[in-house]
């Protein structure tokens, strides 16, 4: 019994005890409505007095609310540490001057840096891309900065591409912050416009570069629609870049059509639907060709084994080569093969395919698989894919609920 009741005693001093003040601003810059909640939740009356129930005063309020020592001593201490607009400001600025030097400085440090200005669901306006332009040549020491479309995404969108040299006092995760704002500021960016801006630091220590990621702002270049402005920077040099940009992006000879091993599949899948090639019963073989031909290159993943072991001789020279044809549609078809289906492609072939199974094809009534002649004619004809497109739209014809029709 003795230690109930002390339980209860503990219980009844807790539901005693008063409220601690949980209101984030002094009290002297809270509107009516917010005095008006806090001396609510502390039992404070708000009535000019017992007998007139109207409602007192803000200089009455703040008088009873300062009365109560616990708030006086919460408002006290946010007195002492709020931060005004203004003093926020002010600190602000301060900290990107310590934070970023002027380009020609002899202090800090020049650090290679890319940013990238989005705005997810929309277009970066044209403005947005001239005054960064601004920005830049106050700010970098060197750089290069494109109007990219992203032709190759799902969802092609205009933003800002750039890379150059920042002068900075360190090279960390604060000056990172302070650079975000920085630009946000100078920008003078819409509030009410999802602007995003992305800052990242060359990764040096695995083999990034300058040269790389200038390169990188250029990889577009070849787009009726990209724009290109840079500062500081010869179209040598420039060139070097996009020349550098490219040996580490595996050679692509368009942006975005690299065949990476991890996605090959979904890679196909997507070239079939965005060439509208349904309902065709295609081979992985006659997709791959058709791929290549349209400018796709190989990743040098291809060759190794991601990060270790040593490159395969025979792997790496079929790469290199198919890589650097003359034209889209110049490379040995059995080269790229069996770099995707292996060395033992051709004996596969003989095992599986030796003797084709003449069965009706239940999925698909009245299509023929009339790839196989086409890919290996030799030459193969230069309008394989605009006849394979064909194909597709007379096949939609005569089954127009696709491949899964019965």
């Amino acid at each position: 019994m003795q230690n109930s009741t002390v339980d209860a005693d503990v219980l009844v001093e807790a539901y005693s005890a008063p409220m601690q003040p949980v209101f984030q601003i002094p009290l002297r810059r809270m509107k009516k409505p917010e005095l008006l909640d806090v001396c609510e939740r502390h039992g404070i009356s708000i009535t000019k007095s017992a007998k007139v129930k109207a409602q007192a005063t803000i200089a009455v309020l703040l008088i009873r609310l300062r009365g109560n020592p616990l708030i006086s001593s919460h408002d006290h201490y946010l007195e002492q540490n709020h931060e005004s607009a203004n003093e926020r400001r002010a600190r602000e600025s301060a900290e990107s001057d310590a934070m970023i030097y002027d380009p020609r400085s002899p202090h800090g440090r020049l650090v290679p840096t890319q940013i990238v200005i989005t705005k997810p669901g929309g277009n970066v306006a044209d403005w947005v891309h001239a005054k960064f332009g601004e920005y830049q040549q106050h700010h970098f020491y060197g750089f290069g900065a494109g109007a990219e479309t992203a032709p190759a995404s799902k969802a092609p969108h205009a933003h800002t591409q750039a890379a150059g040299q920042l002068r900075l006092a360190e090279q960390s995760s604060k000056a990172i912050k302070i650079l975000k704002k920085h630009i946000r500021k100078w920008l003078n960016l819409p509030p009410n416009e999802n602007y995003q801006i992305c800052v990242l630091f060359a990764k040096t220590n695995k083999g990034q570069t300058l040269k790389g990621i200038v390169g990188y702002t250029l990889k577009e270049h070849g787009e009726d629609s990209f724009r290109y402005y840079a500062h500081n920077y010869t179209p040598k040099f420039l060139h070097e870049c996009y020349s550098e940009h490219k040996a580490m992006s595996s050679a692509a000879r368009e942006h975005g059509k690299t065949l990476y091993k991890p996605k090959l599949m979904n890679q196909i899948t997507n070239f079939y639907y965005n060439n509208l090639l349904n309902p065709l019963q295609l081979s992985m073989e006659v997709m791959l060709v058709l791929m290549l031909e349209d400018g796709y290159n190989f990743h040098w993943s291809w060759a190794a084994a991601p990060h270790t072991g040593a490159y395969d001789g025979g792997k790496a020279n079929a790469i290199f080569a198919i890589n650097n044809r003359p034209t889209r549609k110049a490379f040995d078809h059995h080269k790229a093969f069996a770099l995707v289906f292996g060395r033992e492609y051709a004996l596969n072939q003989q095992e599986w395919h030796h003797k084709p199974i003449e069965v009706h094809d239940v999925l698909t009534p009245g299509i023929k698989n009339a790839y196989t002649k086409k890919l290996y004619e030799d030459p193969v004809p230069d309008d394989l894919l605009d006849y394979f497109k064909h194909l597709a739209d007379t096949c939609k014809i005569s089954c127009p609920l696709g491949p899964n029709s019965v």
